[in-house]
């Protein structure tokens, strides 16, 4: 049995919370191939890195719309990219009921299977989900 140890990055990919305005946001999805967003996902590759990647489900359907290559290049390199459940929305859900907590939940638990193929069960919470 090995001892090895592999440091990976864990990425939280959420636009609609993200420090960034959408303005900015919208150029990083632009472009295709040659997107900002696509050159930070193939540096993973190229470098052989190994990734976890949460992405909202609204993040993901924005990426989806705007740049599937994306989509498209994480599904190609399992290898590279392990993906971790998300809700589909990012809010402040300790404010919400257990029926509309968990509805977020399986809709983004849902989408995120429907689109990237390396999903594991592990799922990663808005800051504020967990009470």
């Amino acid at each position: 049995m090995s001892n090895k140890q592999t440091l990976v990055d864990v990425i939280n990919l959420n636009a609609e919370a993200s420090c960034l305005s959408t303005k900015r946001w919208l150029k990083a999805l632009r472009g295709g191939k040659e997107s900002e967003l696509h050159k930070l996902l193939d540096a993973y590759v190229a470098h052989d890195l190994k990734i976890n990647l949460g992405i909202v489900g609204s993040t993901l359907a924005e990426i989806e719309y705007l740049n599937p290559e994306c989509i498209t290049l994480i599904n190609s390199h399992p290898q590279n990219f392990e993906i971790l459940i998300r809700p589909f929305i990012h809010s402040l859900s300790i404010l919400w009921s257990n029926d509309t907590f968990s509805y977020n939940y399986k809709l983004g638990k849902t989408y995120i299977e429907s689109k990237l193929e390396n999903c594991i069960n592990w799922y990663l919470p808005p800051e504020f989900a967990m009470s």
